[in-house]
């Protein structure tokens, strides 16, 4: 298992970042592809002390094509960073899943009612991490692979 906490500081997330997203419906067997921007920005926590998170916005919109169709989407999280791990929340503030600040690659899973998600996170580089989910359920059955590629930002000079 390859360990480095390099790819865990916290300002490294901050930014755009561009998303590519595959989508297989194993019911129907249609498959989507997916579009976007992520952008995490900081959120200033009503009080400051180390036990606290940085906390982020996670913000994610594009365009999903499925069934021979577009629709603009868009998703809202926040993420926690703390010394040792980082915590992924719904916008509601409970808890997606955890995953610690030194595995490059790891398992998660999160239980909704009767679905299941049984993913894996890998972090690829500085500037690139991985995301999959196999999905279950009574309704459900799906595999999902999303690609989140840091976007560069120009720096204006002589202004």
């Amino acid at each position: 298992m390859n360990r480095s906490p390099i790819f865990y500081e916290t300002e490294a997330f901050f930014g755009s970042w561009e998303v590519s997203r595959l989508v297989i419906n194993y019911h129907s067997s249609l498959k989507a592809s997916y579009k976007g921007e992520m952008t995490l920005s900081y959120q200033k926590l009503g009080r400051s002390d180390h036990h606290m998170p940085v906390r982020t916005k996670f913000i994610d919109k594009g365009k999903l094509k499925y069934n021979n169709q577009s629709y603009n989407t868009s998703q809202f999280y926040y993420v926690d960073f703390y010394n040792d791990k980082i915590d992924v929340l719904f916008a509601n503030e409970k808890p997606f899943f955890s995953i610690n600040k030194m595995d490059l690659s790891q398992k998660i899973f999160h239980r909704c009612n009767s679905d299941q998600y049984y993913g894996c996170i890998s972090f690829i580089s500085k500037k690139c991490f991985s995301l999959s989910w196999k999905v279950s359920g009574p309704r459900k059955k799906y595999y999902m692979r999303v690609i989140y590629k840091k976007k560069y930002t120009k720096l204006l000079t002589g202004v």
